[in-house]
This record gives C-alpha cells, sequence and structure tokens, in this order.
C-alpha cells in the first residue's frame, strides 16, 4: 500500500527535473545563437557590431582602468586622473597634515609689471622720483611709471634700452623707499627680509597675523594650468606684505610678469582678482609645510 504512494511521486519528480534539463539547454543553445547571429550579422551587412555583453565587459575594464595604473601597448605603466602626476605630489599626500587655521579668503593679485618708457614719452618736467632708503634718486620716471612701481612694490623699468629692476625696501614718512635689485639677484623680485618672491607660489599676507614662511593651501587651485603647463598642487608660501593687505585671511597672489588684467592669468581665471570671490584656505604646518618649503626651494625659488 505505501509503495503504491510513493510511485507517483517518483515518476512526478522525474518529470519535474526533465522539464528544467530541457529548459537548461534551449536556453545554452539560445545564448549560442546570438553570438553566432552577432557574428552572421557584422559578416553580412559590412558594419561592425557590438555586442551587449562584450560591451558590458569593457565597461568593466573602463571602470578597472580609472581606479588603477595600467600598461599600454609598449608595456608603460599609465597613470590615470585619480593619481598624482609624480613623486613629489606623491610625497606631499602622504606627509601628515596639521591645520592650525581655515576660513575664507579675500584676495587680490599682484605683479612684475615691466614699464618701456622708450617707447611712451613724458614730459620731463613731470616725471617723480624713485629714492632709496637715504634719500637718494634712482631714477626719474613717468608718472604712471611710478604709480606701477608703488602700487606693486616691485618693478622693471627701461630706458635707453637698459632694465632697471626694482623693489621696495622700506617707507618713510609715508613715502615707498626702493632698492635697485642687482642683476645676480633674484630675478622676479623681493619680498620681506629679502625672501625671493616665487611666481604662482607667493602670497603677500598682513605680517601681524602671519609669518614669513607660512604655507597658505587653496584646494580651488589644485590642478590649476599655469603659464609653463605644469599644474598648480595648491599650495602657497608667505613671502611678502603689503600696505593695503589686511587682516586675517587676506591674501595677495603674486603672478609674477603676467598683468592682473591679462585674460591668461590663471587667478584671474578662477577670481582672485576678486575680492568678493571668497574661496576657501587653510593654513597648515608640520611636516607638509615643511616639505612645500623645501619644494619651493623657499627662501630662494626654484
Amino acid at each position: 500500500m505505501g509503495i503504491s504512494k510513493i510511485r507517483p511521486s517518483i515518476k512526478y519528480f522525474l518529470w519535474i527535473w526533465l522539464m528544467i534539463y530541457s529548459s537548461f539547454l534551449l536556453l545554452l543553445n539560445s545564448c549560442s545563437e546570438i553570438s553566432l547571429n552577432f557574428s552572421e550579422l557584422e559578416r553580412t551587412s559590412g558594419f561592425q557590431i557590438s555586442d551587449p555583453r562584450n560591451q558590458l565587459k569593457q565597461d568593466m575594464e573602463n571602470k578597472a582602468t580609472f581606479d588603477n595604473p595600467t600598461e599600454n601597448k609598449e608595456g608603460r605603466e599609465e597613470k590615470t586622473t585619480s593619481k598624482p602626476a609624480n613623486a613629489s605630489e606623491i610625497d606631499i599626500m602622504n606627509t601628515p597634515m596639521k591645520v592650525e587655521e581655515n576660513g575664507n579668503l579675500t584676495s587680490s593679485i599682484y605683479f612684475f609689471p615691466v614699464l618701456d618708457e622708450d617707447k611712451v614719452h613724458c614730459n620731463s618736467g613731470l616725471k617723480k622720483q624713485l629714492r632709496n632708503s637715504s634719500g637718494r634718486s634712482l631714477i626719474h620716471v613717468c608718472e604712471k611709471t611710478w604709480n606701477a612701481c608703488n602700487l606693486q612694490g616691485t618693478c622693471a623699468v627701461i630706458q635707453k634700452e637698459l632694465i632697471h629692476m626694482y623693489n621696495v625696501s622700506d617707507r618713510i614718512f609715508g613715502e615707498n623707499r626702493f632698492d635697485e635689485v642687482p642683476k645676480d639677484g633674484c630675478k622676479f623680485g623681493y619680498g620681506v627680509m629679502d625672501y625671493c618672491l616665487d611666481p604662482f607660489y607667493s602670497v603677500a599676507a598682513d605680517l601681524q597675523y602671519y609669518r614669513p614662511g607660512d604655507v597658505i593651501f587653496v584646494p580651488a587651485t589644485v590642478g590649476l594650468l599655469l603659464p609653463d603647463n605644469s599644474m598648480h598642487n595648491g599650495y602657497f608660501i608667505i613671502r611678502d606684505q603689503g600696505s593695503n593687505i589686511n587682516g586675517k585671511g587676506r591674501f595677495d597672489f603674486y603672478s609674477g610678469f603676467l598683468s592682473w588684467n591679462d585674460p591668461k592669468n590663471p587667478f584671474k581665471k578662477i577670481g582672485l582678482d576678486d575680492k568678493n570671490t571668497k574661496l576657501t584656505y587653510l593654513k597648515i604646518s608640520g611636516e607638509r609645510a615643511a616639505l612645500i618649503r623645501k619644494e619651493r626651494l623657499f627662501p630662494k625659488v626654484p
């Protein structure tokens, strides 16, 4: 009696198993036909047809390429955009960073003007003097040149095809006093304490709140393309001060010989010429700040 009840159950189970196995064989055969159909369609149409399964595989490979270094056809390792560009950047990223201050900066740009007075003529009676700390006249220049030298704090003046470079050294009775920069001196001008100005990596700040050599990090400048086609790493060193640069978070960014009005000035492109831009900044110290100073050869320049 028990055996007669079991036998129909076994038959039913075998029938279900056979149906599942047959379905699996049909599905496997369909996949093979799909692959063959793509190949046949490519052959007969003359067009390259993308198999969706291959596209999925390619998408997975592309993701792996973005996340990891790959090798090109010559077998050389290529670094992706998610990796640092050189060993120096890797060292900086792997070095501890201590943040002492952060906030939104108030910015401006200053530069090293080259003023060709051989091309600009002014009445000699209206010329003004650039004088040194002892009051001795260094050169007589047109008023426009005098204003530019005083505003920027450093300048080059061309007269009779000779170039003279001047840098503010002192301020006496409300008047800036200048030194002539020697030809073997800092080629981009001097900041405070005779520190060389480093184009695109120097800032002027209020020395009541900051010290020369302090390092400022501005995230918005990371990857900024510079005139020499290098990418900015976001770090600046305080090397200068300014009569109108007052308070915490107030920085004047130095762009070398590139005018603040030049549309090619990378600082202008991100709004550093506008005091209302208010980009984020961090003042850092410790090992990473020391590494930045070493990389920029502070107080000299690379």
